[in-house]
């Protein structure tokens, strides 16, 4: 239980982080809807999936290779070595990578974007996007050492300077995109130099160059499917856009940010929780017994939480005045349950991680990527962006089982659940389709609907013994100490003194 804490409170602090990031976004949205035209935001979007696909490329492997390598037996005493060396390898491939990106931007303008982009606009994504880069390289290292509350804090800064920034670019002086990759390069810059210190004292200048080339060629696969997933996150806008238009893609990617909100709150920080905790204490007895058990309260928490999202679809249209963006709403419950399988299939890599297996990896991405661009052109056409969110559903559905059918193969000492995952995500998806169908009835028959879709859904699981009484009392034993907000502070105070 010790474990399954400290995974869930780093998680937390993660998810804190990423939720700062996303109410960035919704602090934002409003200044993008009014300041941005569709067809603005729909560039701004694939500049998005450009800066994506370099971090996937720039990586080379090394920074996932070295969350598994840091915490090696034969690297006890060599930390700062590796560190070092790392650090040193991805700062030249990030170099000579923007150096080709500047030189190559013409050609990038006129059959990716399909549209102008002024010297200027270059010049600032570049170089911001190097900053990004090289602050990528400490925050991955205050992760892997489990000091999740820096690492809060350092993302803190950086989005209080950037929303900052970007709303007086955007309101006040009418940079357009121009003003947010502005104001990307300010705060990262900044952000950087505050982690310099950091990283100059976890340095130890010796270079591991074997140590080096036997990440490469742990991570190199790695990098290779992560190439995919972005290429796989890519294909679907640029397939819109060369049947429709950057008004379209816009739409298409609001609904995409709203649903990776699930993403960033929990797949994304229990994964940066977690994989550094499931490689340290990979080699424990105990380790797949607490795996399975990390597995299945995340299964319960990402389908219920996505049911939640499908079934409150409706209600986003209250908070803001939508416009052009109005048609982004359809989308946004196809695409919430892309996330659960994508959920479950990013978890089932740490097995076959564990077991050296990226080249498995690998060719599921891969995959993924070419069934996703199939499903693209041949749905895209005929029913516009909510043919690439099927798609994009479909896609995440085969592979996550796939994969979870790879891990079992290889990691067979490890209980992984089937049935348990099967129940847990079967109901969940029968819920969300439940609540699409009666999307159109309305009044109080509407909210009685919603309300007990919400409600049975916990209470399903209890009685059929998927949750047990233990689990709930310790869910309501957290309730209890957090409802209080004068607590607070005090209960903030006694986790991070546990955090290390």
């Amino acid at each position: 239980m010790g474990k399954i804490k400290s995974a869930a409170r780093n998680t937390f602090f993660y998810s804190l982080s990423n939720m700062l990031g996303k109410l960035s976004g919704l602090i934002l949205l409003p200044l993008y809807t009014v300041y941005l035209s569709v067809d603005m935001f729909g560039l701004y979007s694939l500049f998005e999936i450009s800066y994506q696909v370099i971090v996937a490329f720039t990586g080379m492997g090394i920074r996932t290779a070295m969350s598994r390598w840091y915490w090696d037996k034969g690297m006890e005493g060599r930390q700062k070595e590796l560190f070092y060396s790392a650090c040193l390898f991805n700062a030249v491939v990030n170099i000579a990578t923007m150096t080709v990106l500047y030189l190559g931007f013409d050609l990038l303008a006129k059959y990716y974007f399909q549209a102008p982009v002024s010297q200027e606009l270059r010049i600032v994504f570049v170089v911001g996007t190097l900053l990004r880069l090289f602050s990528e390289m400490p925050m991955l290292l205050l992760r892997v050492t489990h000091k999740a509350f820096l690492h809060t804090v350092h993302q803190f800064i950086q989005l209080v300077v950037f929303v900052g920034l970007t709303a007086y670019f955007l309101a006040y002086r009418n940079l357009e995109i121009y003003g947010i990759f502005l104001a990307y390069l300010i705060s990262y810059g900044l952000n950087f130099v505050l982690l310099i210190p950091y990283m100059f004292r976890n340095f130890r200048y010796t270079y591991l160059k074997a140590e080096v080339k036997d990440m490469l060629a742990f991570g190199m696969p790695l990098a290779g499917a992560n190439i995919v997933n972005m290429i796989l996150n890519l294909s679907d806008r640029v397939i819109i856009n060369f049947f429709g238009t950057l008004k379209s893609v816009g739409n298409y990617s609001l609904a995409h940010k709203i649903a990776n909100v699930i993403d960033l709150m929990i797949v994304s920080a229990f994964m940066k929780a977690y994989t550094h905790l499931y490689y340290k204490g990979m080699n424990d007895e105990d380790s797949s017994i607490f795996f399975t058990k990390i597995l299945h309260y995340l299964m319960i928490l990402l389908a219920f939480v996505s049911m939640c999202f499908v079934v409150l679809t409706d209600y986003l249209a209250l908070l803001f005045s939508w416009g052009d963006y109005r048609s982004s709403l359809a989308l946004v419950p196809v695409l919430t349950l892309s996330v659960m399988f994508s959920g479950l299939r990013s978890v089932m890599t740490l097995p076959l991680s564990k077991v050296k297996k990226t080249k498995i990896i690998s060719m599921i991405s891969l995959s993924a990527g070419i069934i996703n661009i199939i499903g693209n052109i041949a749905l895209v056409p005929f029913v516009g962006a909510m043919g690439a969110a099927i798609a994009t559903l479909f896609t995440q559905f085969v592979t996550s089982v796939w994969m979870y059918k790879q891990a079992c193969k290889y990691d067979p000492e490890t209980n992984f659940g089937g049935r348990t995952l099967t129940v847990i995500i079967g109901s969940s998806l029968l819920y969300s389709i439940v609540a699409i169908l009666i999307k159109d009835v309305s009044g109080i028959l509407r909210y009685a609907s919603d309300a007990f879709l919400i409600l049975s859904w916990p209470i399903l699981l209890y009685t059929i013994k998927i949750i047990d009484k233990k689990e709930i009392l310790i869910l309501l034993g957290f309730i209890r100490k957090w409802r209080d907000p004068s607590q607070w502070k005090e209960n903030l105070a006694q986790e991070l003194k546990e955090i290390d």
